[in-house]
């Protein structure tokens, strides 16, 4: 047999003795200092989550090169011009010319390419001759170490 007890609000006479219920009566609001603590954590936490996702797509992305060869000439006495415009977003330095399996180093020593549509014309030389009418494979070497294939057809 079962037995059940019935429930009996004695509440009103805890009350009456000083002891306090086991649910509070009255909820109290909480204070402008409270509020503003919590508000002052969630925008820390947001922010730190922004940097975050901002540093790590900046990271991803990140600044590059991209060089462009215009033209390229190749001359009998063995001097080669090549034209590049550099469409990244960093400068480019370009300190090496890889020709007939040698690298030569460019006239002046390194020639610079501004960023974002910077032109400029490299000048290799490299004591050869070259038969007129045939064309030379090469790559353009970057300070950073990063190639530029180029063709270029010899003319007189």
């Amino acid at each position: 047999m079962k037995c059940t007890l019935p429930y009996v609000d004695n509440t009103k006479k805890h009350l009456k003795r000083g002891v306090k219920p086991l649910m509070p009566t009255k909820l109290k609001g909480m204070t402008s200092l409270e509020i503003a603590i919590i508000v002052a954590v969630v925008l820390a936490i947001a922010v730190a989550a922004a940097w975050y996702l901002y540093s790590t797509f900046a990271a991803t992305v990140g600044s590059s090169a991209v060089v462009r060869v215009n033209s390229a000439h190749a001359f009998a006495n063995g001097t080669i011009v090549v034209v590049v415009t550099n469409t990244g977003s960093t400068p480019v330095y370009i300190t090496q010319a890889f020709v007939y399996d040698r690298i030569y180093t460019v006239r002046g020593g390194s020639v610079g390419v501004g960023a974002l549509g910077g032109t400029a014309t490299v000048y290799v030389d490299t004591g050869r001759g070259m038969a007129p009418g045939t064309i030379i494979q090469g790559r353009l070497i970057t300070r950073d170490g990063y190639n530029i294939p180029f063709s270029a057809r010899v003319v007189y």
